[in-house]
């Protein structure tokens, strides 16, 4: 079963953050959506820390161009 865990972005964006020095965004801008030409990103923050990010929408079209990526390895 799934089970959602807010817990679960938060880490993830402050081990990013640690690692590469970067708001998780500019990380992902700089190294998944730029290469992909994904220019329109429409998200919104965490109120309690904008570092982290709590939900991005994407066109379709982005979205396949993410999918085909994971169907390259």
């Amino acid at each position: 079963t799934f089970t959602y865990s807010s817990a679960n972005p938060i880490l993830l964006s402050k081990i990013l953050l640690e690692a590469t020095q970067m708001p998780p965004l500019h990380f992902a801008y700089y190294n998944l959506f730029k290469p992909l030409n994904i220019n329109e990103l429409y998200y919104q923050q965490m109120p309690q820390n904008p570092d982290i990010l709590a939900d991005i929408d994407l066109t379709p079209l982005d979205f396949a161009k993410i999918g085909q990526l994971v169907l390259q390895d």
